[in-house]
């Protein structure tokens, strides 16, 4: 006999152990396949949502199955075919056209490679109501301003007056052949500010623990509707019915992988106007979501208001 190479063989599996079947979710068993098409359909560009992240999410409380049994799957296929069809004399044109409007947008930067007498006004009126030296004022921009020395509306003045690079380089450049007191004061208060280390970062801080409880005070407010509205939405059967239509379309469209999916995600919604019609190119999946929808008012309940009154 030939000497062992290694260990012994494992044993054989115990018979009916040796696939076990995968766990589905509750949801997955409680839902039917969605009908095969009798021919290739256009593609509905979907995120599906994994089954597990499925789970105690509105998609948990939505059944695509019964929208097919009231959905004229014949004239879905022949609307959303996969091959180019020409298009007919009679076919329903869109009843909604989308506009853009274009709003160019105006690059207005300017490069400053000298300090402009405009530029220097502005800079001494300011410093003329700060009531400080250069050398207090640095020490209070240096210690983040706890005694509350500087407003926030000054703060928001000296933002503007930051040096920028070919300032500081060129009053760098007169300041090592001359004597700095004979500059004038927009000039050294530049000069100074420049000799701060992180000037820029230190007053952008200070400007924002300035504002901090005004914005705070201003976004309250917003996000407390925002939550309100994700509240409304989440209850809303309307657009539960609205997602269940549109989940049984795109299971229709993508057999295989692309389909069979418990949800989608929400980001998928811009698609639905993107997907064009085989047989009339101003008709899209999104036209035919609203056709389906009054047809069909078995499916949702229009009638009730689609948010919940205040």
């Amino acid at each position: 006999p030939l000497p062992s190479s290694g260990a012994p063989p494992p044993p054989p599996p115990t018979p009916g152990m040796a696939h076990p079947a995968p766990c589905d979710s509750p949801m997955r068993k409680r839902r039917k396949q969605a009908p095969k098409p009798s021919q290739a359909l256009k593609s509905f560009n979907w995120t599906k949502v994994p089954d597990l992240q499925a789970e105690k999410t509105i998609w948990s409380n939505l059944n695509d199955s019964k929208v097919y049994e009231v959905m004229n799957l014949q004239e879905f296929e022949s609307m959303f075919s996969a091959y180019q069809r020409k298009e007919s004399i009679n076919s329903p044109s869109a009843t909604l056209k989308r506009q853009s409007q274009v709003f160019p947008g105006q690059d207005k930067q300017k490069e400053l490679s000298v300090i402009e007498s405009q530029r220097a006004q502005n800079c001494t009126i300011i410093l003329s109501k700060i009531k400080m030296s250069n050398s207090e004022l640095s020490q209070v921009i240096l210690s983040m301003d706890p005694e509350e020395k500087l407003t926030r509306d000054t703060v928001e003045q000296l933002l503007k007056f930051i040096p920028s690079l070919e300032e500081v380089d060129l009053l760098k450049g007169y300041a090592a052949e001359m004597d700095v007191s004979s500059f004038a004061k927009a000039d050294r208060f530049l000069l100074e500010m420049s000799q701060i280390p992180r000037y820029s970062q230190r007053l952008h801080s200070l400007y924002y623990k300035k504002t901090l409880g005004e914005r705070v005070g201003d976004i309250h407010p917003h996000a407390q509707n925002v939550l309100d509205a994700c509240k409304e939405l989440t209850q809303s059967k309307r657009l539960q019915c609205v997602l269940q239509v549109i989940l049984a379309f795109g299971n229709f469209m993508n057999q295989g992988r692309r389909g069979n999916a418990l949800g989608f995600r929400l980001s998928s919604l811009n698609n639905v106007a993107d997907t064009k019609s085989s047989t009339d190119k101003e008709m899209t999946l999104l036209h035919y979501l609203v056709k389906t929808l009054e047809e069909k008012v078995c499916l949702c309940d229009f009638q009730s208001p689609f948010l919940s009154p205040p």
